[in-house]
């Protein structure tokens, strides 16, 4: 029974199912002391990097809010949801230069590696997690910056130079709890349903395609090529 959690009235069933990675955004923005005028990265917008954002802005609402997505679709989803800006990859020059004029840092080009930005945001938050991702975030961040890992990706060989040179701090991310160190003793899935009662997010538009249960082939099927169909988050009906 410590794992059921009653929908509030007049929850919509949309906003409903997507609690759970709302709960686990909720969880990276509670454990995060994110301060006022902080300028805060989400890299990835699938529905992890989104559900990020949406708990950002609602826990931290003067937290500055950037993202990195290559799916306009996604894109255009993350800036519903408060990003600024939404950068592109590849991660090139182009890009460390972008970051460097959003941020006010000064980039540094060395002959031998890829571009170190000194200033910049003061915290990533990286829901995908490859070698890519994982290498620009600290190479992006702030002296003493924040990285939060929560994608799941099989990244290679990683320099890790950017870590030790500017101290910064790096935290896994996983699941949703009862917050060490919260007042309220809110569980983070309580955090999420009674955000979305209040009326202060509307995740609901997150969940793009419905199907019922005897549609299951069709539905892995969307699942497999979201970029195709425009799909973040993926429902069943049982009728």
């Amino acid at each position: 029974m410590s794992q059921l959690f009653p929908v509030p009235e007049g929850l919509s069933d949309e906003a409903a199912v997507i609690t759970d990675p709302f709960a686990n955004g909720i969880h990276m923005a509670r454990v995060n002391p994110v301060s006022p005028g902080e300028t805060v990265v989400v890299v990835g917008c699938g529905v992890m990097g989104l559900c990020a954002l949406a708990a950002l802005g609602a826990l931290h609402p003067g937290a500055r809010l950037l993202a990195v997505e290559s799916d306009p679709h996604n894109a255009r989803l993350a800036r519903d949801l408060g990003a600024e800006e939404v950068l592109s990859p590849p991660f090139d020059r182009t890009f460390y230069r972008k970051v460097a004029d959003l941020t006010g840092a000064r980039m540094h080009t060395p002959l031998l590696s890829k571009p170190l930005l000194i200033g910049g945001p003061e915290r990533v938050f990286d829901t995908v997690g490859s070698t890519d991702t994982i290498e620009m975030s600290l190479r992006v961040l702030a002296n003493a910056g924040w990285f939060n890992l929560l994608g799941i990706g099989a990244p290679k060989r990683i320099d890790w130079t950017p870590v030790w040179l500017k101290e910064l701090t790096l935290r896994g991310m996983y699941g949703y709890e009862v917050t060490p160190g919260t007042c309220d003793g809110e569980h983070d899935y309580q955090v999420a349903l009674r955000l979305h009662a209040e009326g202060k997010v509307d995740l609901a538009p997150l969940v793009t395609h419905r199907f019922a249960l005897s549609e299951w082939p069709r539905a892995l099927e969307v699942a497999l090529d979201k970029g195709c169909h425009h799909a973040v988050k993926i429902a069943l009906r049982p009728k």
